[in-house]
Parts: structure tokens; C-alpha cells; sequence
């Protein structure tokens, strides 16, 4: 009987640790996810400025100005979107982090007790 709860608590350590494997890769793929969406805000932010800049000495008509300022506007709403995606990513990468850790203790605290049923 004491054999089949040691072995108990060692699968229990085991899945635990599988878990946190889990969460760590899931962690990785949302900071992988905030990479990108980042890199991506920051090309289309250096393509707005590309254009303002060689458009400022041009003399537009009021309907080019219009869809200038409409294309700009959607190109700066596409950012803030992405922007706002990598922080969501970023904080759900950090909730992943603390189940990593809370598997981990987890799995210790499984270890421990069957490191101790083994010495009863």
C-alpha cells in the first residue's frame, strides 16, 4: 500500500512537470506572437513617417489630402490594434509564467512527500 502512494505521488510530480513544460512552451509562443505584432507596428509606423515626409513639400488637392489623411488614419489604427494584441499576448505570456511556477512547486511538493513516505 505504501509502495502504490509513493508511486502516486511520483506520477503526480511527473504530470505536474508536464504541465509546466506545457505552459513554458505556451509562454513562449505568446512572447513569439508580442515579437511579431511589435515588429510589424513598427514597420508600418516607419512607413507613415516614410510617407509624411515625402509627401510634405507636395501640393495635394483637397480630395488627395482626404484620402492621404484616411489611408494614414487606418495605417494608425492598424498599429494601435497590434500594439494593443502584443500587450494582451505579453500578459497572458505572464500568466502562463506563474502556472509554470505553481506547477513546479507543484510537482516539488509531490516529490517531497513521497522522498518522505520512503523514509517511514
Amino acid at each position: 500500500m505504501k509502495r502504490r502512494y509513493i508511486f502516486k505521488e511520483f506520477c503526480e510530480a511527473a504530470l505536474a512537470d508536464l504541465q509546466a513544460d506545457l505552459a513554458s512552451q505556451r509562454a513562449n509562443e505568446k512572447r513569439a506572437l508580442v515579437l511579431q505584432a511589435n515588429k510589424e507596428s513598427d514597420g508600418i509606423e516607419e512607413n507613415i513617417k516614410r510617407v509624411a515626409a515625402e509627401d510634405a513639400g507636395k501640393e495635394f488637392s483637397p480630395k488627395e489630402k482626404y484620402e492621404n489623411d484616411r489611408e494614414r488614419n487606418e495605417a494608425e489604427k492598424i498599429v494601435a490594434s497590434k500594439r494593443q494584441f502584443a500587450k494582451q499576448q505579453e500578459e497572458e505570456a505572464k500568466g502562463s509564467d506563474d502556472t509554470v511556477k505553481m506547477f513546479r512547486k507543484q510537482a516539488a511538493k509531490s516529490r517531497e512527500v513521497a522522498e518522505r513516505l520512503r523514509r517511514l
